[in-house]
C-alpha cells in the first residue's frame, strides 16, 4: 500500500523521474499509449518560437523555410512518428515512448491520470537531445501541458 501512495505522490508533484528518485519516491510511470509532442522548428533567422515567442516584430524570423519544414517532416516520418499537423513553426507528432527514446534519447512519462475525455499530462524523463541530422532545423521537442484554470 505504501508503494502505491508514493507513486501517486510522484505523479501529482509534477517533478521528473530524477527529482522523484532523489527525494526517495517512485518515479512517474512511463506512458504505454502513443504520446503527442510539438517539434519546434528553427526559423529563417535562426530563432524558434520556443526561443523568443512569436511577436509581430519577429514573425518572419521564426517562420521556417519550406525546405526546413519538409526536411524535418521526412526525418520524423522515416523514424516512425505519425505526423498530425505541420505548420511553419512546428510539427505535431505522435509516437510511442520507446520511439521518443530511440530518436531523442529520452521518453515521456505520464504524470497523471486524465479525467474523462482529457489527455493525460506528460513530462520528459530528461531533456530531449536533437539528433545531429536535425540540429540545424529543429530547436526543441515540447510536450503539451494542460492549461491551468483559476
Amino acid at each position: 500500500m505504501a508503494r502505491k501512495s508514493s507513486r501517486n505522490a510522484a505523479r501529482s508533484s509534477g517533478t521528473g523521474a530524477a527529482n522523484a528518485k532523489s527525494q526517495g519516491r517512485a518515479a512517474p510511470r512511463q506512458a504505454a499509449e502513443p504520446v503527442r509532442a510539438h517539434v519546434v522548428l528553427r526559423g529563417r533567422g535562426g530563432l524558434s518560437a520556443s526561443d523568443a515567442g512569436v511577436t509581430a516584430q519577429n514573425l518572419e524570423a521564426v517562420i521556417a523555410e519550406p525546405s526546413t519544414v519538409e526536411r524535418a517532416r521526412q526525418f520524423l516520418e522515416q523514424h516512425g512518428f505519425a505526423i498530425h499537423r505541420v505548420s511553419p513553426t512546428s510539427i505535431i507528432v505522435e509516437g510511442s515512448p520507446m520511439r521518443y527514446r530511440d530518436v531523442f534519447g529520452t521518453a515521456p512519462e505520464r504524470l497523471d491520470d486524465a479525467s474523462a475525455g482529457a489527455r493525460p499530462t506528460y513530462a520528459w524523463s530528461a531533456s530531449p537531445r536533437i539528433p545531429s541530422d536535425l540540429k540545424d532545423v529543429v530547436a526543441d521537442v515540447v510536450l503539451p501541458r494542460r492549461a491551468a484554470l483559476y
